[in-house]
């Protein structure tokens, strides 16, 4: 059964993050962005990021920025290699949609002593596992 998992990576345009500056690690690259969780849809906030290939399963990339704001995010997935190197793959290579997705699903905080904004979206389908 062929499972993949992605690397994902978020940036804001407001803050003017490039992709090529942001090298290919687990980290969050923004202080303001908190509370990142990337889930299966029909599995839980807790489970692995894995699901079937060609399923009809989804991925769910959630977070929260700490401003009462509504930022302009957009994520672009990176395939990687088993041992998590940048892989010689093109976008349209392993991407079904295209590869710059907008995060439009916002809502704000309310009755909060810290305002924040959470964000969610689902991952594009994936041609191959990675």
């Amino acid at each position: 059964m062929k499972k993949f998992c992605v690397l994902v990576f978020i940036w804001s345009f407001s803050i003017g993050v490039l992709l090529a500056e942001v090298p290919a690690i687990d980290a969050i690259y923004n202080p303001l962005i908190k509370t990142v969780q990337f889930y299966p849809k029909l599995g839980t906030t807790i489970s692995p990021p894995i699901i079937q290939l060609f399923s009809n399963d989804e991925l769910i990339l959630e977070f929260d920025e700490l401003s009462g704001e509504a930022n302009s995010y957009y994520f672009k997935i990176i395939h990687c290699n088993a041992d998590w190197t940048v892989s010689n793959l093109r976008s349209i290579q392993f991407v079904r949609d295209f590869n710059e997705t907008f995060i439009q699903d916002r809502q704000f905080s309310i009755s909060t002593k810290t305002e924040f904004t959470h964000y969610s979206c689902f991952m594009p389908p994936m041609l191959v596992s990675g």
